[in-house]
C-alpha cells in the first residue's frame, strides 16, 4: 500500500510540472521566426549596400566600355593594317591583339568577383549585427531558438521578431560601407 501511494504521489507530482509546463511558466524553451529576406530587402544599412554596389557597378562598366571601345578601334585598325604589313608584323600584331583582349576579359572577371565579394563581405557584416541582436532578444524575451521565417512549415505571427530586428537593426547599422579592392 505505501509502494502505491508513493506511485501515486510521483505521478501527481509528474501531472502537475507538465500541466504548469504547458502553462508556459517556462518560456526558456520557445521559438521564435526571423523573416530574414523581409529584413535583407527592408533594412537601410542593406539598402546602403545595395546602391553602393549599383554606384560601383555603374563605374566599372564605364571603365570596361572605354577598353571594349578601344579594342574596337585596335581590330578595327588591324583590319585595315593587314593589307600593308607583312605577314610576320601582322602575325605579331594580332597576338598583341588577343593578349590585350584575353587580359581585358580577366579584367573584367576580376572586377565582377570583386563586387562580389565586396557584396557578400557587406551583407555578413549585417548578418553579424542581426545574430547580436537576436541573441540579445533571446535574453531579454527568454526564448530559446530563433529559425529562419523560410524555414518554418508554419508560425503564428505572434512568434515573429522579424520587425522588431528590424527596428534594432536600422537603429544600429543604418549603413555599410562597401569596401572594394583595388
Amino acid at each position: 500500500m505505501k509502494n502505491i501511494s508513493m506511485l501515486f504521489a510521483l505521478i501527481l507530482s509528474f501531472v502537475i510540472s507538465t500541466n504548469v509546463y504547458a502553462q508556459g511558466a517556462t518560456p526558456t524553451n520557445s521559438v521564435v521566426v526571423v523573416d530574414i529576406k523581409k529584413i535583407i530587402n527592408e533594412s537601410s544599412a542593406t539598402k546602403s549596400i545595395q546602391k553602393q554596389i549599383e554606384e560601383k557597378r555603374k563605374a566599372i562598366q564605364t571603365e570596361i566600355g572605354k577598353q571594349e571601345e578601344n579594342l574596337r578601334k585596335t581590330d578595327k585598325d588591324l583590319a585595315e593594317q593587314r593589307t600593308v604589313l607583312s605577314k610576320e608584323a601582322f602575325d605579331k600584331k594580332l597576338s598583341e591583339f588577343k593578349t590585350n583582349v584575353a587580359e581585358a576579359q580577366r579584367n573584367v572577371q576580376n572586377k565582377r568577383n570583386q563586387l562580389e565579394k565586396a557584396y557578400a563581405e557587406s551583407l555578413a557584416e549585417v548578418e553579424k549585427v542581426v545574430v547580436s541582436i537576436v541573441s540579445e532578444l533571446s535574453d531579454k524575451k527568454g526564448f530559446s531558438v530563433a529559425i529562419p521565417k523560410a524555414n518554418a512549415l508554419f508560425s503564428k505571427n505572434s512568434l515573429d521578431i522579424s520587425d522588431e530586428v528590424l527596428k534594432m537593426l536600422d537603429e544600429r547599422l543604418p549603413k555599410v560601407k562597401v569596401k572594394l579592392e583595388n
